[in-house]
């Protein structure tokens, strides 16, 4: 059994509520940087994108990061070793 600390440094797919996208939900690609009891630290180039916009600036001297609680996930995809296939790819 895998522990999400196991995968800090790895790129996941953070799924988020969110009531303007078809569904309900977003879907991001985002680094996950560490796991603490609250949450988890992640690094996410739209968010930091969205954020130097909204600044103004052209570029940043840190990384931003941003703190999601626990309560604010709807899941965590990650990757681990095994096949997957396309029930739609193979007519199931």
């Amino acid at each position: 059994m895998h522990k999400l600390k196991d995968f800090e440094g790895q790129t996941i797919i953070l799924v988020i509520p969110n009531p303007n996208r078809s569904g309900g939900l977003q879907r991001e690609s985002v680094k996950l940087l560490n796991v603490d009891d609250a949450g988890i630290w992640i690094e996410n180039q739209a968010l930091t994108n969205a954020t130097l916009a909204a600044l103004n600036l052209p570029a940043t001297q840190q990384v931003l990061t941003a703190f999601y609680p626990y309560a604010a996930i709807h899941a965590i995809l990650v990757e681990t070793p095994g096949l997957s296939l396309s029930e739609k790819a193979f007519g199931v």
